[in-house]
């Protein structure tokens, strides 16, 4: 990306000599005239075109090369299992831009039914423009085990991270065995935001004391949710 924009300055610096070039001294004013006007166009387009260009730059993500690079890290602290090439967004952490991903690993490579768990990088560009890990936002063990299992998508909205998951319904307060999910499959919906802290990446469902504000909410609603198969996110304010 950054090679793309030094070609582009050198080339519109090229274009602009050759032009100065090709005018003749001697030329009769009006074509002189002509050939200013024309010169000014193209550079104008040129321009723009290379405005076009930085800008797409700033929000292109290379889903390729991030994926290229989260699985040979994942390997590297564990047994990389899955990622959704859709779950790459940008974002800032104090005050930088990255490429924030989720990907599932099993840190430990049993390779069990239900070992897997969500963890989430940051990467960016190196001076080269090659897509890099950043490892200290990146470490499986930063991703908190307060985070649902089964994540299925992160998203931005309002300039924050946000992510969506399934939870399993295994309330002590279900009545109906029907009701109860499997260990393959869980059926509550679960929406919040997440962010990197001082101890990592966290769930902003869960309160300083490490009590989960949406299990205290869904109790209190009862069957409310129960019935609709949804549970809120119950957010706080992240810090």
């Amino acid at each position: 990306m950054v090679l793309k924009k030094v070609l582009s300055v050198v080339l519109l610096l090229i274009t602009s000599l050759s032009f100065a070039q090709t005018e003749k001294a001697d030329e009769p004013w009006p074509h002189r005239k002509d050939g200013n006007k024309v010169r000014k166009f193209l550079l104008t387009l040129f321009l723009v075109a290379l405005a076009s260009t930085s800008f797409a730059d700033e929000n292109d993500i290379p889903t390729r090369e991030v994926v290229d690079e989260i699985t040979r890290y994942a390997n590297s602290k564990g047994c990389f299992i899955h990622m959704d090439d859709e779950n790459i967004v940008r974002h800032q952490i104090r005050g930088k831009s990255y490429f924030i991903a989720l990907y599932d690993i099993d840190t430990v490579c049993n390779m069990g039914n239900n070992n897997h768990r969500p963890a989430f990088a940051a990467l960016s560009n190196d001076k080269h423009g090659s897509v890099v890990i950043v490892k200290k936002y990146s470490n499986p063990a930063q991703t908190s085990d307060d985070f649902p299992q089964t994540i299925e998508r992160i998203f931005t909205k309002d300039g924050e991270l946000w992510y969506a998951a399934k939870e399993y319904n295994w309330s002590m307060n279900e009545t109906d065995p029907a009701k109860i999910d499997a260990i393959c499959c869980p059926s509550l919906t679960v929406e919040a935001r997440f962010y990197f802290g001082e101890k990592g990446w966290m769930d902003t469902r869960v309160q300083a004391d490490g009590h989960l504000v949406m299990k205290k909410k869904k109790r209190a609603r009862g069957q409310a949710q129960q019935d609709t198969g949804t549970a809120s996110s119950g957010v706080p304010d992240a810090k």
